[in-house]
């Protein structure tokens, strides 16, 4: 989604496990009036189509889609750095891109009550979540 005036800047946003981007309709119309680009994930699940997608690949496909957006024809004098938001899922996912996968690009993050469960990717240490799954 674009702003009506000149973008200042990219918010990637993230909802909840099988929510709607439209779910978040005001939350999205209050980044565009920011001059914000939207750069909205549709729905995120992990379940369908992807069967058994997992959190961390969520985090490496956007970073991969945020990139070929900014190659787009208008989008190259848009900041380097860019903003995400997330709710529970979508939340976890941006916590994870920012950190493992595109730390020098966010700028910053709101992540609205992320969860951390299947696996506890960002709660427990890795040696702790390979004997949960021995």
């Amino acid at each position: 989604m674009r702003p009506k005036g000149t973008p200042s800047g990219i918010t990637v946003f993230m909802p909840g496990t099988n929510q709607k981007l439209d779910d978040y309709k005001t939350t999205c119309d209050a980044l565009l009036n920011q001059n914000q680009i939207v750069f909205g994930v549709t729905c995120m699940n992990p379940f369908m189509p992807f069967n058994g997608r997992t959190h961390d690949q969520m985090a490496k496909d956007c970073r991969d889609a945020v990139k070929e957006f900014r190659k787009l024809d208008g989008n190259g004098n848009l900041p380097r750095k860019y903003n995400m938001v997330g709710h529970s899922l979508g939340g976890k996912v941006c916590l994870m891109m920012a950190a493992k996968y595109d730390p020098k690009n966010v700028n910053t993050i709101i992540a609205l009550d992320p969860v951390d469960d299947k696996p506890q990717e960002l709660t427990r240490p890795s040696n702790d979540v390979k004997k949960e799954f021995k």
